[in-house]
């Protein structure tokens, strides 16, 4: 075998090793979702919103699974940013501190021919309480959204983890799928070094 061959088969070996860690980026569902939601609110720029003086209290909601998964972003998207933050009615001084509640989240996930597709919406709602009533309140609406592709992963590694209102049902691998092009590539490089063998 010469020094061609060699070379060839060693490039159509590394192809699949390359599609597989292309793969590894693309995040299941729970995961492109808080990012989504991450980016949006760097993007209208929440923390010019908040005091660094203030601890915010996290509400979660207990009767809807979405705006439990929003909030718990809304929480880790604080902390990261290094605001105080308490979570689910942990309350040092509610006269002092900022309360944030999430309301009327829409979340619409789909995927078509390989792509995925996110859009989503909800109410921030930052308020403060004096003598057991609401004293002040503002309210901040908040657009989420992202596509990206997902060829090469099947549905089951896209809904991974995920909870109802992130899972998609369909029962399909899309194209693209690892074991296809790892055989492409061993098809392609085996016809080749037969062709040169012959030649040879």
């Amino acid at each position: 075998m010469n020094k061609l061959n060699i070379k060839f088969l060693l490039f159509a070996a590394l192809l699949p090793f390359s599609n597989l860690l292309a793969q590894k980026t693309i995040p299941d569902n729970v995961t492109f979702a808080a990012e989504s939601i991450s980016h949006a609110l760097s993007e209208m720029k929440m923390s010019e919103k908040l005091f660094t003086d203030k601890t915010y209290h996290v509400q979660k909601s207990k009767s809807d699974n979405l705006a439990a998964f929003v909030t718990q972003v809304v929480y880790e998207y604080l902390n990261e940013l290094g605001y105080k933050t308490t979570f689910d009615g942990k309350v040092a001084d509610k006269e002092n501190d900022l309360f944030l509640r999430i309301i009327e989240p829409m979340l619409i996930l789909d995927v078509k021919g390989g792509n995925r597709k996110l859009d989503g919406e909800f109410i921030l709602l930052l308020y403060s309480i004096e003598a057991g009533k609401i004293n002040w309140g503002e309210e901040y609406p908040v657009k989420f959204e992202g596509e990206d592709s997902v060829k090469g992963r099947s549905i089951k590694q896209l809904n991974r983890s995920a909870p109802d209102f992130l899972r998609i049902e369909k029962k399909t691998i899309f194209s693209g799928k690892k074991l296809e092009k790892v055989l492409a590539a061993t098809v392609a490089g085996i016809i080749t070094y037969l062709l040169y063998s012959v030649r040879g």
